[in-house]
């Protein structure tokens, strides 16, 4: 089961939150509308007495107090909550490009020769997950992989390649979150490509 920090964990939080302030706001519409209904039709809505200090009165002024209220505590917690995703995300990539970033510091110190080697190719790095993460199983493929062609379409996509990476992002659950990685020189023409062209 997932920590409290996880990204899953914050996402499930933050869409419960947004949920709960969504059917509030519905709730205080359909109020509205009923009110404003039954005013439209010269009828004062008894339930909405505030004249006399009736129970039902008492009780509309409580309860609409704290609808409002919980809707806005569901909202600056879903904001909250939307933040710590946000967050958890840019770790996670930070994460990745200082592993990365190692990995390379790592390879150059067990050869050196190789720094005499001007390396001109642009590798460009899509993967399942992050480092901190793990990338599910999917029916015939892994679920990034089965993602990505579904997404790709069999050469139908229209895009470039971090177009591509953000669209299978959408379509991933919010523990598994595909990388997107440039090592090697710079090259904004290969990133700008149609995606698995030549």
């Amino acid at each position: 089961m997932p920590g409290w920090d996880s990204l899953q964990t914050v996402a499930t939080v933050h869409g419960a939150f947004q949920l709960a302030g969504l059917i509030l706001l519905v709730v205080v519409a359909a109020l509205a509308a009923l009110a404003a209904y039954q005013l439209r039709s010269r009828q004062w809505p008894e339930w909405l007495d505030l004249g006399d200090y009736q129970l039902r009165s008492r009780f509309l002024e409580i309860g609409l107090a704290a609808v409002f209220a919980l809707l806005v505590v569901t909202h600056v917690a879903a904001y909250s909550y939307g933040v710590r995703y946000d967050n958890l995300v840019a770790a996670a990539e930070r994460s990745s490009a200082d592993r990365i970033g190692r990995l390379v510091a790592d390879s150059k110190k067990k050869h050196p020769a190789a720094e005499k080697t001007k390396v001109r190719a642009s590798i460009l790095l899509i993967s399942g997950c992050m480092d901190n993460q793990t990338s599910r199983d999917g029916d015939e493929n892994g679920l990034f992989t089965g993602t990505l062609r579904k997404v790709w379409n069999g050469g139908k996509f229209k895009g470039n390649y971090r177009k591509l990476r953000d669209v299978i992002v959408s379509k991933m659950p919010s523990d598994q979150t595909p990388n997107y990685y440039v090592v090697g020189a710079s090259n904004p023409k290969f990133e700008a490509q149609s995606p698995f062209t030549i």
